[in-house]
């Protein structure tokens, strides 16, 4: 049976989130940063499939929160997304080279332990599983152990990080809804509102006027 790690990248700070600028101002961004991390680590320490957390930034209070979870932060030099992730994979691969791996960037609120089980699970016919998200980019992506293949999350991402591996699946549309509700634009809130998350709460209480209007 296929376990992983999971490796969360997040970044906090006064350029979080900022296409979210239209609804929310720099502090309030910073602050639903770190209730999506919250709700993340919650939902990831009621996964079966995971041996363990790495969580990667450049921001102390967003380790701080990792540490209170009992992850250990690794310190990333905010050289950008992908590179905080090769850097935290390469950490994993070193201290546990027969585990397979899910990257996962830190804005996913939604995420369900089951679909990052069963995505662990589909590892066991595939070397390599990428959800995209709907605009092409990378909600999730797994792979198994000691797969040479690099993170290559941003724009477009889905389609390069299927290229770089033999047999790499894309998962259908209809299968894991949580792994692809990434929030990055006004529009990402109105789902986010209505669940039962930190970061709903925050929502609801900093979003007044698009909760209404949802």
């Amino acid at each position: 049976m296929t376990r992983a790690w999971a490796v969360i990248a997040a970044r906090g700070g006064d350029h979080a989130k900022s296409r979210l600028s239209p609804c929310l101002e720099t502090a309030d961004r910073a602050e639903l940063v770190a209730c999506m991390l919250q709700d993340m680590l919650r939902a990831l320490e009621s996964c079966r499939r995971l041996d363990g957390i790495l969580f990667t930034t450049p921001t102390p209070p967003l380790a701080s929160i990792a540490a209170a979870f009992g992850v250990q932060p690794l310190r990333d030099p905010g050289l950008g997304l992908n590179e905080a992730f090769a850097s935290a994979g390469a950490v994993l691969d070193a201290a546990h080279s027969q585990s397979a791996s899910v990257f996962l960037p830190g804005d996913l609120p939604l995420l369900e332990p089951r679909e990052v089980d069963d995505l662990i699970a589909s590892l066991d016919r595939w070397p390599s599983v990428v959800v995209a998200t709907s605009d092409g980019g990378t909600g999730a992506w797994a792979r198994r152990a000691a797969t040479p293949a690099e993170p290559r999350f941003g724009p477009d991402s889905a389609r390069r990080h299927l290229e770089q591996i033999d047999g790499a699946y894309a998962a259908p549309l209809g299968a894991y809804s949580s792994l692809r509700h990434d929030i990055d634009l006004p529009a990402d809130l109105e789902g986010l509102a209505a669940a039962q998350r930190v970061s709903s709460l925050f929502v609801r209480a900093h979003c007044a006027n698009l909760v209404r209007s949802s």
